[in-house]
């Protein structure tokens, strides 16, 4: 009765379980429905809250936009105000600038007038004394040597350190004819400007006609001369004196302080140098090499074939066409003589320049009321000048001489202020140029040496026989021939490598007819190349031995025209150098133009 109420139990055991289990099942749905619910809900208020977020982030969108915009339009406005500002602080600064000149303008005008106004009153006086009508006023009584002499002692106590104050006093006292006083007014004008007074009474003494005084004085002048700072009105006393308006006497002793100057930079030169007449090579090479215009763009295959010794050809062609151009110029510039110029209008230019040169006190308050002038109309910018400082006008008598020689337009001066400078600089020049020939008479080779294509001969430079270069041309021909003829001789067959060739063919062949299959195939492809390559040796002679021949006879005509070439080009640079030389020997004949004082003017005429 057990066995059968088992299964039943069994099956009521299992029965309860699955009611146990769809129990859990359906509250395990309850819980999920409710999950979800609640789930759903939380999501929808999440989607609410970023709704809110989102429209909170457009907010602070906008408000950035408008933040940026705001910030953009401040930004502008400080740039302005900033800009402003800095042309504000600009502006008052060049303000304060031209305010600071204006006041010291005014200040250095009321001391150049205190201290030089009555400067200006004596320099119209000199240039009345000068005037030959106030003398001739004198001897028609048109007025009277008191009132002259009144004004001037005037004028003298009111700038007793002024030269030209005592110096016209001078003239006056000599044109009414007191010569203790004027003796003392001289003295007193040399004490206060030696420089400046000498030269004045040299071109007052010119202007009356005076020439032994003026001869005098001019001599005292030029020996208180430095040579190496000369003044501004040296220029114009130059022109004068070269054209003997203040005698030639007067000429002749600005001829030896010139000579003079010109042989102390010599001397200043060779004591540097230690070097005999080196000191002329050093001094002029340099002007004399400039004017060359040769060019060696012509003797390209000269240039070519000569090698090493193209330098020398160069340097003693180039010497000699910078001597022939240098004497060229020289003759052509200097070999006229002066025209006659009966007029003393250079010794006025001199004496007006003389009378209205300021003095150092007065061009230093000038050059500073300049650049207060300059500052105050560029609106307190500092000019370019105030920032580099003034440069003073110094003149070098040697770059002066050497200007005038050799750049004309630059050293602006007349043809006979140049003629004087050529005659002071001819001794030194025409050494220096027979130097420069003697330097390139002894680059002149006896032979020239000529390489083309590994064949060399020797060129007689002085000999320019066409049998010479037939003989030349004939030999480098043979010589071309010659090296041909080996290199083609040199091509022959290579007879052990071309029957071993053959032979390895041969055998290739039959292996790879034994062989058979695509093994046979393949070693009976490579015999056949094998065979190509031996009879190719045998037949390839001829191309190439051909080939060289061609090579040959091009390289033949090649080099005849290179040498035929250099032939020429060495003719025509000799030609030139040979004439370089003789233009040198004709230049040591030539002088320059004597110019003022080989022929007496009318005016000066006993």
């Amino acid at each position: 009765m057990q066995g059968p109420e088992d299964p039943q139990e069994d099956l009521a055991a299992l029965l309860d379980a699955l009611g146990d289990v769809g129990r859990d099942v359906t509250a395990l749905k309850e819980r999920q429905e409710q999950d979800r619910s609640r789930l759903a809900r939380e999501l929808s208020s999440l989607r609410t809250d970023v709704s809110g977020i989102e429209d909170r982030l457009e907010d602070v969108a906008d408000d950035v936009s408008r933040t940026e915009t705001s910030l953009r339009a401040v930004h502008k406005t400080t740039e302005a105000t900033h800009k402003a500002l800095e042309d504000f602080v600009e502006r008052y600064g060049r303000d304060q600038i031209v305010a600071h000149a204006q006041a010291d303008l005014t200040r250095l005008t009321i001391e150049w007038t205190a201290r030089f106004a009555q400067r200006q009153h004596t320099r119209a006086l000199a240039r009345g004394l000068a005037h030959a009508l106030t003398e001739d006023a004198l001897a028609r009584q048109l007025t009277d040597s008191a009132t002259i002499e009144a004004c001037l002692k005037e004028q003298f106590l009111l700038e007793p350190t002024f030269w030209l104050a005592p110096a016209v006093l001078a003239v006056a006292a000599e044109l009414t004819g007191d010569s203790r006083k004027a003796a003392r007014a001289r003295s007193h004008a040399l004490t206060l400007g030696q420089d400046k007074a000498t030269l004045f009474f040299a071109l007052i003494s010119s202007r009356r006609k005076m020439q032994a005084e003026a001869a005098y004085w001019m001599d005292a002048y030029l020996g208180g001369l430095d040579a190496s700072h000369l003044g501004e009105e040296f220029r114009v006393v130059l022109e004068a004196v070269a054209c003997a308006e203040l005698g030639y006497d007067a000429l002749s002793y600005a001829r030896q302080a010139m000579n003079r100057w010109d042989r102390e930079r010599n001397a200043r030169i060779y004591a540097r140098h230690q070097g005999g007449n080196v000191a002329d090579l050093i001094r002029w090479e340099p002007w004399i090499v400039r004017r060359t215009e040769a060019a060696t763009t012509g003797f390209d295959a000269l240039r070519r074939l000569s090698g090493d010794g193209w330098q020398r050809l160069e340097e003693g062609w180039e010497t000699a066409s910078a001597v022939q151009a240098t004497a060229g110029f020289l003759r052509e510039s200097y070999s006229e003589q002066p025209t006659a110029d009966t007029g003393n209008h250079r010794s006025d230019t001199a004496l007006r320049h003389l009378i209205g040169q300021l003095d150092p006190d007065e061009s230093e308050v000038q050059e500073q009321m300049r650049r207060l002038k300059r500052i105050i109309a560029d609106g307190g910018r500092t000019p370019a000048d105030e920032m580099s400082g003034s440069v003073t006008d110094v003149t070098d008598f040697g770059t002066l001489l050497e200007l005038a020689v050799f750049e004309p337009e630059e050293a602006d001066l007349d043809y006979p202020a140049r003629l004087l400078a050529v005659h002071s600089a001819w001794p030194s020049l025409r050494t220096a140029v027979a130097m420069l020939a003697h330097r390139s008479r002894s680059l002149v080779p006896d032979h020239l040496a000529l390489h083309v294509d590994g064949w060399s001969c020797q060129l007689t430079t002085s000999s320019k026989t066409p049998d010479e270069r037939e003989r030349l041309l004939r030999e480098l021909g043979a010589y071309v021939d010659d090296r041909t003829s080996a290199s083609v001789r040199a091509v022959a067959p290579l007879w052990p490598r071309i029957l071993g060739g053959l032979a390895c063919a041969l055998l290739g062949v039959m292996l790879g007819l034994w062989l058979q299959g695509s093994v046979g195939g393949i070693v009976i492809t490579v015999s056949l190349f094998v065979l190509l390559y031996a009879v190719w040796g045998v037949v390839s002679v001829p191309v190439r031995r051909l080939l060289i021949r061609q090579d040959g006879a091009r390289r033949r005509v090649q080099a005849a025209a290179d040498l035929t070439a250099a032939f020429d080009q060495h003719d025509a640079l000799m030609f030139q150098w040979q004439s370089g030389l003789a233009a040198a020997v004709r230049f040591g004949s030539w002088s320059p133009s004597p110019g003022y004082g080989s022929v007496p003017r009318q005016a000066d005429a006993p």
